[in-house]
């Protein structure tokens, strides 16, 4: 099988550093003359920058900056980056098959170059794989397959769990019994989701139980089961509330090998919690900024937030999280569901989005019953009632903080 390349995070940011001072002469090229030199410059490069490859193969499968299309150039291009270990290109070829004759020749080839880049980048293919499992039933080969290779047990667990499928925790445990340690962390994490959802509180408990001494030997090298460690010390029905040990997990993760994006997301809405509360913004001194003593009527004319993208939140991110809230905006937590399915106490509601009733297709929304906030949680975030004027994402972000501090003491009460 032919070998993919691994970079560092060191090598991949010096990649990508040439990449785009190649990229940014080709656009401000003087004339076509210039982008024509330009552009060969950057497919000279391509030999070695997977960034370079990957960029070569869309300008000429599009034929960008004056050149024509050229299916087998960009199939080549393609190839040469996932030979550099670039995933895109990988599923370029993988969901194109540009360089297959035939249906069982896209097929095999298909298979191969996937499995070429899973072995380096298990985690990121593992993405993809469910991605073209939606659309070709790349799955049901994956199950086929997996029965001979630890490998792909391991990649398809990965995957499933991503997707929050069902059969997830089948080949997490087989993959786990391979010695996987991911596959490990995955089979805990699965087990946690039962005991967060399960009916029967002592039910819940004996599941996560069992998925306590699974996680604490997976996160000696696995910064995101030391991550699950942080999350169920800060928020969990089944663990005492530990601020010390869950900073303590949340430093050690940062600390350990990883992708640095990656683990920035994961790791960021839980610092970000902790240092408002170093900075005074403590539970019980979080107060909502007023323009003065009086309240502005509720509005309700639909109001964009200037700038926001909700997922870049850490403080929104972190209550979806203790709120164990998926994507669909349903909660985890029966005991905390409204009629909608989504968590609901005396502080705020999540209301996942309607496709039946008095309003038809109604985005998700979340209300702050103190001051009458009210959001819409579209693609485009907008406030369709407040009672405060200047609101602005500072605001929201400690809407937001007062949220978690509920959620904490309610499942705290859950706890007791």
């Amino acid at each position: 099988m032919q070998c993919v390349s691994r970079m560092t995070p060191d090598d991949s940011e010096h990649m990508r550093e040439r990449y785009e001072r190649a990229e940014a002469r080709i656009e401000s090229a003087r004339d076509r003359f210039e982008r024509a030199r330009a552009v060969d410059r950057l497919y000279d490069r391509s030999w070695k920058n997977p960034y370079a490859a990957f960029r070569a193969g869309e300008v000429s499968e599009f034929g960008l900056y004056g050149r024509e299309p050229d299916t087998m150039e960009a199939a080549n291009m393609y190839l040469r980056a996932h030979r550099l270990g670039d995933t895109r290109a990988t599923w370029k070829l993988i969901l194109g098959h540009p360089l297959s004759s035939t249906p069982e020749e896209a097929s095999g080839r298909a298979w191969r170059l996937f499995m070429e880049a899973a072995l380096p980048e298990r985690r990121r293919c593992a993405d993809g794989l469910w991605a073209y499992a939606v659309d070709d039933g790349f799955i049901s080969e994956a199950e086929d397959r997996a029965s001979d290779s630890s490998e792909v047990r391991a990649m398809l667990a990965e995957a499933l769990f991503r997707a929050r499928d069902p059969r997830c925790a089948e080949w997490a445990r087989r993959s786990a019994e391979d010695g996987c340690g991911a596959s490990r962390r995955i089979l805990a994490e699965c087990l946690l989701e039962d005991a967060h959802s399960a009916e029967d509180p002592e039910d819940g408990a004996r599941i996560a139980e069992e998925a306590a001494p699974m996680l604490e030997e997976a996160a000696e090298d696995d910064w995101r089961a030391r991550l699950a460690l942080a999350r169920e010390a800060f928020c969990s029905r089944f663990t005492e509330e530990d601020d010390a040990a869950a900073l303590d997990h949340l430093l050690r993760a940062a600390s350990m090998p990883a992708d640095p994006e990656e683990r920035r997301a994961e790791v960021l809405p839980y610092l970000e919690y902790y240092a408002a509360s170093l900075e005074g913004m403590v539970p019980e001194t979080r107060m909502l900024s007023r323009s003065g003593e009086a309240h502005l009527p509720g509005r309700s004319v639909r109001t964009p937030v200037p700038s926001l993208d909700m997922c870049a939140v850490p403080e929104w991110v972190l209550l979806l999280r203790v709120t164990r809230t998926r994507q669909d905006f349903v909660t985890d937590i029966r005991e905390m569901r409204n009629r909608s399915g989504g968590y609901e106490d005396g502080t705020f509601a999540i209301l996942p989005p309607s496709t039946e009733g008095a309003l038809p297709d109604a985005p998700a929304a979340f209300i702050f019953k103190p001051t009458g906030l009210e959001l819409e949680l579209g693609e485009e975030p907008a406030v369709i009632a407040a009672e405060y004027e200047d609101l602005d994402e500072s605001h929201l972000r400690e809407v937001f903080l007062i949220c978690v501090d509920a959620v904490r003491e309610d499942v705290g009460r859950l706890r007791a």
